[in-house]
């Protein structure tokens, strides 16, 4: 096989599997309380003991919250579903995700009435039912998981091959566990499901789809990086090499730049941020271009924002950066403002501000800090392992990241229940800054190799051409 037909031959079978593994896309579907989830995309399953479409929940949206009562009627029940099939496996590589973040505030008899069910496109199973003070999977042994009664959780859901689950509340592990084989459609399906009992319970949001792992790219580059040079005879395989890297690193940088920024001029959920909240909310209003936000009025209050980005991770020769500047006027019970922040492939950094110190999330480290004023923070990182925070232009915190399952997004605001707070936001920013001197350095690099390379056989070609001559004379 000749070298042209060597390499077209390469490059058609890579952008065939470019091709192939676009074809299973990752998706990101989401409610998030705004509106009735039928509005929104999803099936509503509605009834009692007369038959489908009788009765019902009572249904209320209540700042960014749904809530369904069915402690009127045992026989009621009022879901959400929606049935995709073929969307509920994930592929190589992928993880299905499934969030959501709720409350039950009321139970009436024994039997749970709350619940949020998983059918995979192979009918395996998964369903969990929601009690006040606790959560059973229902069909993984009646597992029962105790969670906090009276507030609200996050709820997360993992699964690489629709078999096995992790189950993380609160961003804490609380259960890992096997999917049970039932003749059940492909579905995702929550609400008040159960007739013969009832419960109100309040959803803030459900989200869920199947998120890809981006570094089965790279085998395909590496094995045409590696054809490629097969091509190249003797000392040239130097002169190819950087310049091909260069290249395959400049195509494959699929996590392109990007900058998102929040400048405290609007609500953030008015500027493409999602907005959380519990007890009600904190009182916020904008002020010389600041969002205020003061939960003083209670503990139990959470106000906090989300921005959902894939991919949020930097590519090669790229910087991750998060800014953002904010006072803390006044606090209560600990610290409260927080900060979050999860890559790509499920690895988490996280602080909780309080008036003197700054504390770690997932390793529990403190640093003296003294929060008078407004102070401006900057992380950064170039592989989302480990990370440097700058507090007003100086190092505070060198550390790493924690492998905390969840979906790529940064999160930040009132954000800690048992704390209470009263803080401005000037702004946050975050996204990916590329440093093109990597790839200038190495063009450059490989361009004197090639000049180099060129030279010397240019020389031996000469010097072989004179001696041939003095030997003829």
């Amino acid at each position: 096989m000749t070298t042209r037909s060597l390499f077209s031959l390469v490059l058609i079978s890579t952008l065939c599997a470019f091709t192939a593994s676009a074809t299973a896309e990752p998706y990101w579907i989401t409610y998030e309380g705004n509106d009735l989830p039928e509005n929104e995309g999803w099936d509503r399953r509605w009834g009692n003991r007369q038959g489908a479409h009788q009765g019902g929940a009572i249904r209320t949206i209540d700042d960014g919250v749904l809530t369904l009562d069915t402690l009127y009627d045992e026989g009621a029940y009022d879901f959400a579903k929606i049935v995709s099939p073929g969307q509920f496996t994930p592929g190589p590589g992928e993880t299905f995700v499934v969030e959501w973040r709720g409350m039950v505030d009321e139970t009436l008899g024994d039997h749970y009435d709350a619940a949020v069910s998983l059918g995979s496109d192979d009918a395996w199973q998964l369903g969990f039912g929601i009690f006040t003070d606790n959560i059973v999977s229902k069909w993984d042994d009646d597992v029962s998981i105790p969670i906090t009664p009276g507030a609200f959780h996050d709820y997360r859901l993992l699964s690489t091959d629709m078999r096995t689950y992790a189950l993380f509340i609160d961003d804490e592990l609380a259960h890992e566990g096997s999917f049970t084989q039932r003749l059940m459609e492909s579905h995702i399906g929550w609400g008040n499901v159960v007739s013969g009992a009832s419960s109100r319970s309040h959803w803030d949001y459900v989200r869920f789809g199947v998120i890809p792992e981006p570094s089965a790219v790279w085998l395909v580059i590496a094995g045409l990086a590696a054809c490629v040079l097969r091509t190249v005879r003797g000392g040239m395989r130097r002169v190819v090499l950087l310049p091909v890297l260069a290249c395959l690193l400049a195509a494959s940088a699929t996590a392109e730049p990007y900058w998102i920024a929040y400048e405290g001029n609007d609500f953030p959920e008015n500027e493409g941020w999602s907005r959380g909240y519990s007890g009600g909310g904190a009182e916020r209003w904008i002020e010389d271009g600041m969002l205020v936000l003061d939960g003083l009025a209670d503990l139990g209050i959470n106000d906090y924002y989300t921005y959902g980005q894939y991919p949020i991770d930097p590519g090669p020769g790229e910087l991750f950066v998060a800014e953002w500047r904010f006072a803390i006027d006044e606090i209560i019970s600990g610290p409260d403002p927080s900060f979050g922040l999860f890559s790509d492939e499920s690895w988490a950094v996280g602080f909780a501000f309080s008036d003197d110190f700054v504390r770690t999330a997932y390793d529990h480290e403190i640093f003296d800090f003294d929060f008078v004023g407004l102070h401006t923070f900057r992380l950064t990182s170039s592989d989302m392992r480990n990370y440097t925070l700058e507090a007003d232009g100086g190092l505070l915190i060198e550390g790493v990241f924690h492998h905390v399952f969840s979906a790529s997004q940064l999160r930040w605001g009132d954000g800690i229940e048992g704390g209470a707070s009263l803080t401005r936001w000037d702004y946050m920013r975050f996204g990916v800054v590329p440093e093109p001197c990597t790839l200038i350095m190495g063009l450059i690099t490989a361009s004197a190799l090639a000049i180099r390379q060129r030279r010397q056989g240019e020389n031996k070609c000469n010097n072989e051409t004179h001696t041939s001559r003095s030997r003829s004379r």
